[in-house]
């Protein structure tokens, strides 16, 4: 279960889709954790949904982190929020990492493009993240900072030492699609890409085997450990299409420009 670029092209809507905006669960679309029921009535209604796919034949993005984060805050006695902070955040030193924060004041408005202008689609005081939502979603909706994303891009370079072994390091890195789930892709993986474990993987060209993902709100990371380099962009500009936009593509191929 989860999103196919198709559902956001039909001329028509999918039914599944109407189904789950039905329910609220905000799975299908950008982050809304203000308007998330909490995770014990999330899971309830979305367990009355049918699969979309059978497993392993379809690659569907998104709702599966959402699933994941649930049973990890299950198995773990705490909220996930609380699990990332212990055994992710504050080992590597991501001191301003949340779902949200007090401080709105640090946060940016956010912009998407509109008629040749741009619209607020979220403001930065009492807006999403300036209060503490009812669903802590491992799928999205953790604010940061650079210097976050870099100590969990470095973490992620050098193996995951302090928090993770080199295998799942390893696992999280490497191409994890069957060859039917690569014919359902469609255009959400970024060109010349396959899918690890909820991020990107470059299989050909420059950069060849670095990896990370590229957030729809205007930020995108890229680690490649055989150039001991983590690459950051993070933006006000919500993304117009799936494909990557050219201020973050230059950045990046700047960086690589620089190591030649």
């Amino acid at each position: 279960f989860g999103m196919d670029m198709r559902m956001f092209l039909s001329a028509t809507p999918w039914p599944i889709a109407v189904a789950e905006a039905e329910l609220g669960l905000h799975t299908l679309g950008p982050p809304a954790p203000d308007l998330q029921p909490a995770p014990d009535e999330w899971m309830a209604r979305f367990g009355s949904l049918p699969l979309m796919s059978q497993p392993g034949l379809s690659w569907l993005y998104n709702t599966g982190a959402s699933i994941a984060g649930i049973a990890l805050s299950r198995i773990g006695g705490k909220s996930l929020g609380e699990l990332l902070d212990e055994r992710l955040f504050a080992p590597i030193g991501m001191e301003d990492t949340a779902f949200f924060t007090h401080d709105a004041a640090r946060l940016a408005d956010g912009y998407r493009a509109e008629g040749g202008t741009f619209v607020t689609e979220d403001h930065a005081s009492g807006g999403r993240w300036s209060h503490k939502p009812k669903l802590e979603d491992g799928a999205a909706g953790l604010i940061s900072t650079v210097d976050d994303v870099l100590a969990f891009g470095r973490m992620m370079a050098r193996g995951g030492t302090p928090v993770l072994s080199r295998d799942s390091v390893a696992e999280m890195s490497s191409d994890q699609l069957s060859s039917d789930a690569k014919e359902s892709v469609g255009p959400l993986i970024l060109e010349s890409a396959t899918w690890g474990l909820c991020q990107s993987i470059k299989t050909s060209g420059v950069g060849l085997g670095s990896y990370g993902w590229t957030g729809g709100l205007g930020t995108s990371y890229l680690v490649d450990p055989a150039h001991d380099m983590v690459v950051i962009v993070l933006t006000q500009r919500y993304f117009d299409s799936p494909r990557l936009p050219q201020a973050h593509k230059g950045l990046q191929e700047a960086a690589y420009s620089a190591l030649a």
